[in-house]
């Protein structure tokens, strides 16, 4: 009984690892057919779908965090007031892209 209510209580854990092994068994069972382009690009889709949804979330976050960062750090050791740090920070991300 405990073990049935640990699964419960963490059940989208389970699915994930589950998932990961299915994926793993399924990729090793299918690698020997050389299935062709198109087949490979339907099973890759999902996958590329979800990468892209990642991409789309932690990268404003990311963008966020550094900008509250920097906006949060002392006159004297940026050398900037607060009206000047964002635009310079703005350009600066802007120049790395």
């Amino acid at each position: 009984m405990g073990v049935l209510r640990w699964i419960v209580n963490n059940l989208l854990l389970v699915l994930t690892v589950g998932g990961v092994f299915v994926g793993t068994a399924i990729g090793f069972v299918l690698r020997p057919y050389n299935l062709s382009e198109e087949t490979i690009m339907l099973l890759s889709f999902p996958g590329d779908v979800l990468m892209r949804m990642l991409k789309m979330i932690i990268l404003p976050l990311i963008i966020s965090s550094l900008i509250a960062g920097t906006m949060n750090i002392d006159k004297p050791q940026v050398g900037l007031d607060d009206e000047r740090k964002f635009p310079y920070i703005s350009t600066k991300f802007r120049k790395t892209q």
